[in-house]
Formats: structure tokens, sequence, C-alpha cells
């Protein structure tokens, strides 16, 4: 004989119920029944070098997920149309799913309510429910139990699609599943048709659908013949509620990412909010999230409840989204909660008190991020000038590498230049290193204001600006006067933007102002003047405006009451 081959797409490993080994298609030859010596069309003689004899194989392929086949029994007989012919419509009919096949949109959608027959009766009340997961190849099924049905518990199954096919008005689905209920066997064959009026026998069901409750399709002819039967009714998808505010739905590179670049955050039509995990983002699951109710707005800040999917759960949160900077929003939110409750709001802004009077901030670990646009701009950085550490042994003591001296071969930072190299550039710059002399270089993106006089600076390592690997954020705060009239700043580096609820200082830094003598190291004379300076018009005329005069290079720190102006300004000679 000829000889002959399998097709190309039926290649690899194959699942059939009640086979504890998988089926192999590799070229010729299918693991377990034999070698192909003949084919035509759909029927296949093989070979079984074991047994020395000859069966034929009809294989009908439903999907490319799928096969479907019937067979004889071995015999010596090897003529394919005499053994194909012994096949009849009363053969047994058996179904080989893919293993590891490839997920597909599920195509069921939207959501509904369905009662369930097991042969013992309709479990009607309390409802069982489907929902829509995050994914479209997955859906949940809620099955309830009903006192007055035996047979009948309380289970989750969520469907992983893998395959699906027209056969007339019924639609066929194969999926693999997860339950608690289920140990073993977890593909399931699902057939479905939609119920028209004309045709319906009970008014409200718009679907019949029947299950098998093992891994395969052995009969499973139509909706109404099963092991497990249903009746669904669809639940009309819901109205947004309410819009997020402008300012967080139109980012201006149309999409959000958070500044660890772990997630990215997009908004359709201004009341869904997707939730994506990025390359580096240790999430995996994607989370959609609906504007459910406003609880508060104002200019820079909105109170929202959401309601939640991910993976294949749901629920509600409040989110506290805030306006950081131009592009830089601050989002908390709550715990999942089964129910829309306006208090979990209160719990994002609440603080509580210790036994000795203090206030503890965020007692509830109320999950918080720091988002900016895709691609931002960089910005012009506050607190401009040179800021001297004290020796590097007090700021390394007992202390993370945060500031990544170790990791280089050195012993610690020696100073920050801030607008030196350019006004949009943070530069810290070791001295004392096994080798030469380290700089590590930060572009500036944004700044706010916090509690304390404290301000933000939130910076990309240079280098990484377009890999998006991750922000960080500088804190600068006002320190005391020190000796000779010169002033101390408060300097923290976070490797994480979500940490800023617990600043704690490693040192104060001398501030050292831009030094005439330090052309070669600071020549970007151009600064931007962070409020007006109504003693010294000539410096500052008005914020915002870029100053190259040497008179204006010394800078110290504003003392003013009024936080908003409690930056380095410029102070004549």
């Amino acid at each position: 004989m000829r000889g002959c081959n399998f097709p190309a797409e039926w290649q690899g490993e194959w699942y059939q119920h009640q086979v504890p080994q998988p089926f192999t298609i590799r070229g010729n030859s299918i693991s377990g029944k034999g070698r192909c010596v003949e084919s035509e069309r759909d029927k296949f003689l093989v070979y079984n070098e074991e047994e020395r004899c000859y069966q034929c194989l009809i294989i009908t392929q439903k999907h490319v997920n799928v096969l479907q086949y019937k067979e004889t029994f071995c015999s010596k007989e090897k003529s394919l149309s005499l053994r194909c012919a012994e096949i009849t419509g009363d053969t047994l009919l058996f179904s080989l799913f893919r293993i590891n096949a490839a997920p597909i949109k599920c195509p069921l959608e939207g959501s509904f309510n369905f009662s369930y027959h097991q042969g013992r009766g309709w479990c009607k009340s309390p409802v069982s429910t489907i929902s829509q997961c995050t994914s479209p190849t997955q859906m949940r099924f809620l099955y309830h139990s009903c006192p007055d049905v035996r047979g009948t518990s309380f289970h989750i199954e969520d469907l992983t699609c893998i395959a699906s096919w027209r056969a007339a008005t019924n639609v066929f689905i194969i999926a693999r599943v997860e339950s608690s209920v289920i140990r073993k066997d977890t593909f399931r064959c699902i057939v479905y048709e939609k119920i028209f009026a004309v045709q319906r026998e009970h008014p409200g069901i718009d679907y019949r659908m029947a299950q098998s409750l093992q891994g395969s399709c052995e009969g499973l002819i139509s909706p109404r013949e099963g092991s497990r039967q249903l009746e669904l009714k669809q639940i009309p998808s819901p109205s947004p509620r309410c819009l997020f505010p402008k300012w967080f739905s139109d980012p201006p590179s149309g999409q959000w990412q958070a500044a660890d670049a772990s997630m990215s955050y997009q908004v359709e039509a201004k009341s869904t909010l997707w939730i994506s995990p990025t390359t580096f983002g240790r999430r995996k699951q994607q989370r959609k999230e609906h504007c459910y109710a406003i609880v508060n707005a104002t200019d820079s800040e909105v109170l929202v409840i959401n309601q939640v999917i991910q993976g294949c759960s749901s629920g509600y949160t409040c989110n506290s989204y805030r306006r950081k900077d131009d592009g830089i929003i601050e989002i908390k939110s709550s715990r999942l909660s089964n129910e829309p409750e306006v208090s979990s709001c209160r719990n994002i802004a609440s603080t509580i008190k210790n036994p000795l009077g203090n206030e503890i901030k965020n007692p509830l670990k109320i999950e918080s991020l720091i988002v900016m646009p895709f691609n931002p701009m960089a910005r012009q950085c506050p607190w401009q000038g040179t800021y001297l550490f004290p020796p590097p042994s007090s700021l390394l003591g007992g202390k993370r590498d945060v500031w990544g001296s170790l990791s280089m071969g050195c012993r610690g930072p020696t100073r920050l230049e801030v607008g030196c190299a350019a006004g949009h550039l943070i530069e810290i710059v070791h001295t004392e290193c096994e080798e030469e002399r380290v700089k590590q270089s930060f572009t500036c993106l944004g700044s706010w204001n916090e509690e304390d006089n404290t301000q933000v600076v939130l910076a990309y390592p240079s280098h990484t600006y377009h890999s998006r690997q991750g922000g960080k954020c500088f804190i600068f705060q006002a320190g005391s006067s020190l000796m000779r009239g010169k002033r101390s700043a408060r300097v923290k580096l976070l490797n994480s933007c979500d940490e800023i609820d617990s600043i704690s200082f490693l040192a104060n830094a001398t501030y050292r102002g831009k030094q005439r003598d330090q052309q070669e190291e600071c020549n970007a004379r151009h600064v931007v003047c962070p409020a007006v300076s109504p003693a010294m018009p000539q410096c500052c005329p008005a914020a915002g405006t870029s100053v190259t005069s040497v008179a204006c290079d010394r800078w110290t720190i504003g003392n003013n009451s009024d936080a908003s102006d409690n930056l380095l300004r410029p102070q004549h000679k």
C-alpha cells in the first residue's frame, strides 16, 4: 500500500473520555490506533502493528480543537471501502479534544438567569446565574441548591471555551471547566439554541441548553436531551450609571499607566475602565470597572463606587481619583465587597489615632497607585540646586540601598544635583566608589505637595525613560537652619511612589545652591521660577518665567507660611 499522512492541523495531543493516555497524532500515525496506509476524504485505513490487523476510522474535524470519529473493529481485511462500509449511523461516535488548546471567544454573550434539570425535577428557586468574565473566552455558571429538588447543590463552574461550531439551529461549545465539585475529566460539551417568540412553550425563556456531565459529546444531540438541561433568560445589559471626570477619562495620550509601569489604564466611553497588566506587572488578570455611583466630586478629586469584574469574580469597590499635577493622578481603592456600600468610601480617607493620640495614616492598608499618561512629557524640576549629603556611612547604616550605591560599588551618594545638567534632570552623584565616579540621571515628569510642607517629584531613570521600567519619587522637605547661614533639606528617594503615606527621611542634605565655580557640572543656567518673588522682581517677575541672571544663581529655601509657595526660590547674592 502507498501509505498516507493525517492532515497537518491534526498534529498534536488529544484527550478522549475514559482513555487514560492522550492520543498523539504525528505524521502518518495515531498512538493506540496504528499507521495510516490508505485514505479517501474523511476515511482512513490504519494498520495496527501490534495486533497485525486493519481498521477503518472516519474522522470529522468540527473545529481546529475538536475531532470526532467512528471506527470498526480490527481485522485482517485490508480493503478501505469494505472496512469503512461496516460503519453505520448507530456506530458509537467518539470525541477528541485538543490538549493545551488556545481559548476562543465564547459564542454565548451576556448575563443570564437560569433554572436547571438533572433528572429529578427543575431547580427554579433560588435562581441560578451565568455571568461574563473579564475575558470573553470565559463564563461563570453559579448553581444554587433547591431544597425541594434532590441532587441539586450550590457550586460554581468557570468555563473556558476552546471550540464552537453550528449544526442547523444548534450551537455546540467545548469548554474546559474548573469547579469545586469536579476533580477530573475537565472538558464539557454544551449545545444550545435560541428560542424565538413563536417557539416559546414557556414565556420568558430566551435560550434552551443541554450539557454533558463528562468529557464527551456522546448522546448530546440537541438542547432538549442531555444529562443536564437549562432554560436561560437573558439579563439586559446595564446602561452607564455615571461618568468619570473629564480629566481622568481623557488622558493626554489616550491611556494611563502606573508609575511603576506594572499596569495600564484605558477608559472607554467615559464610564468603563480597563486595568491590564503590563510586561513588568505582577498581576496576571485583566480587570474591568464600570462607574456605578458618584459619592462626592470636586475640581481635583472624585469619589466613585465602581462595579468590578476581575477574572470571573465580581463585586464593588470605592475609588478615589485625585489630581496631583497636570497628568498625574493618585488612585486609591477599597477592598472588593458584595454590595455597593458607601461606607467603604469613608475608609479610603479615614485616619485613626493610636493610644498616644497620634494619627495613623491609611490604617486599613488601602491600595494606592500613582498613574500618569503613556509617553509623558519631561517637566522642569523644582528645588533646583546642589544638595550635599552627610558621610555615606550615616546614609547606609541599617537602611535599604534605595540610592543604588552598594550595587554600583559605592559607599553612598555624595550629592544631589537638581536642574544642573538640564532643567528637567535630577542627578545623584556618587564619588566614593571602587572605580570611577558614578552619576545616576532621572527625568522629572511632575511634582505635587503633600502634608508637612513636603513636595514629591516623580521622575524616571533617564536611560529607561522609553522602556517604561518604573518611576521613582524624590521627597523634598525644608530642613532647619544650620551654621554659617546655610540651609538644609530633607531628601528621600522612594523606589515606589505608592509608599508616600509613610515617609521617613534618611538624612538631612545641606543645600549649597548653584555656585559660579560649578559651571562645568551645572552649565545649564535656565531655571523656572516656582512663584512670584516681590522682593526680587529681576529674578522672578512671574511664576513660570525662565531666568538666566547670575544674580539668581544662588537659591535658598523659602519659609512662607503658604504651603504652595514653600519652595526653593531665587535670592539675590
